[in-house]
């Protein structure tokens, strides 16, 4: 049977409530809702009743009772994939953030550089990975990673000019595993600090200030989350979380999912992906394809990646494709590889006419000074 909590809960969803609107009826914290509704789905599992349980990740399955003989059977549905569980989703998210208390009196910034817009490319943040030391040289766990990560962005939003436009850059692999089965997407397994869940909660809201931290400084926000080879499915949960989180705000927008992201600014032209499903010297014909019009348009063009740990520079006719350093320490396998890049974050400068005129560096010993 289930508690007379999770009782409460299940009967106001058959009755179609969402969790938000379930928390003001019962006068409780959102996140309490989606636990006793899981506690309530749990419960269904172990005591073969209503109202069903997952057979596998893309099918749900309820018991019932057979008419001719009495008997307990599994009946198969199709797809869980259905707007019921899409809505669950969404209410899930919100209530995993809503805790996250946002930053108070954001006021809309007086800029001074119109014709420019600030790029804020972020390299492989790793969060949720683990180095010991002793083994490695130096500690590295989630709780550095949200400080280093958040105090060099407080270092160029101090240092980079209020311009109405900007635009916050996740490269990919923003988070080190994919899974609580810390793995990447395709399954190798990472040295993996604390629980997953933990670990998501704490890249959503890091990636959360960020985003609030450039809106003091520029009246137009807009973010996009590149998917990597460790955090292909991660990506997707952070946009999604992104979204819900400052869907009322008129002043953000998140970037759908896609493994190839572009942005017209002025004469500039910029795509943004991981880099680790296509070489670099075809990235600048990828996005002519892509972006016929805005090819067209366009005069400077640029790429920015991730994937490689370290800054290469490659121009190829009008495009430049660049990769960037990470601010994340090495993990043993890494250290075992002989990796030993700079680590360090920029803010780049882009002029709707003239391109990149400026360029400022945070470097992980200032992040930590």
């Amino acid at each position: 049977m289930l508690t007379p909590k999770q009782q409460e809960v299940f009967d106001l969803k058959q009755q179609g409530m969402s969790v938000a609107e379930i928390a003001v009826k019962l006068n409780i914290n959102p996140s309490s809702v989606t636990r006793r509704w899981q506690g309530a789905i749990n419960r269904s599992v172990t005591q073969k009743m209503s109202p069903g349980f997952e057979i596998d990740r893309k099918t749900e399955g309820r018991w019932y009772e057979d008419p001719e003989t009495g008997e307990r059977r599994v009946e198969y549905l199709k797809s869980k994939r259905t707007k019921e569980t899409t809505t669950g989703m969404a209410d899930a998210f919100r209530a995993s953030i809503s805790d996250i208390k946002p930053l108070k009196n954001i006021k809309i910034p007086k800029t001074s550089m119109k014709d420019s817009m600030v790029v804020y490319p972020m390299g492989d943040p790793h969060i949720g990975l683990y180095a010991y030391h002793k083994e490695v040289g130096e500690d590295f766990d989630c709780d550095i990673a949200e400080r280093d990560l958040l105090a060099a962005v407080d270092y160029l939003f101090s240092v980079a000019p209020p311009t109405d436009e900007a635009l916050v850059v996740n490269l990919g692999d923003f988070f080190h595993s994919d899974s609580g089965r810390n793995a990447t997407t395709k399954g190798t397994p990472v040295d993996v600090d604390t629980r997953w869940s933990r670990v998501l909660l704490i890249g959503i809201k890091v990636q959360i200030r960020m985003i609030e931290l450039a809106l003091g400084n520029h009246k137009r926000v807009t973010a996009i989350i590149a998917p990597g080879n460790h955090d292909a499915e991660s990506s997707i949960l952070l946009t999604i979380a992104l979204q819900l989180y400052f869907e009322n705000n008129k002043r953000v927008t998140i970037q759908e999912p896609n493994m190839f992201h572009f942005y017209e600014f002025g004469a500039n032209l910029i795509g943004v992906c991981h880099g680790h499903t296509v070489k670099k010297e075809n990235l600048p014909q990828l996005m002519a394809e892509d972006m016929p019009e805005a090819w067209g348009r366009t005069k400077h063009r640029y790429w920015y990646t991730g994937h490689i740990h370290h800054r290469t520079l490659l121009e190829v006719g009008s495009t430049i494709v660049e990769s960037f350093r990470t601010l994340a320490g090495k993990d043993a396998w890494h250290h075992g590889q002989g990796y030993r890049a700079g680590r360090d974050m920029n803010a780049i400068v882009l002029h709707k006419k003239y391109g990149e005129t400026d360029r400022h560096r945070c470097d992980i010993l200032r992040a930590r000074a």
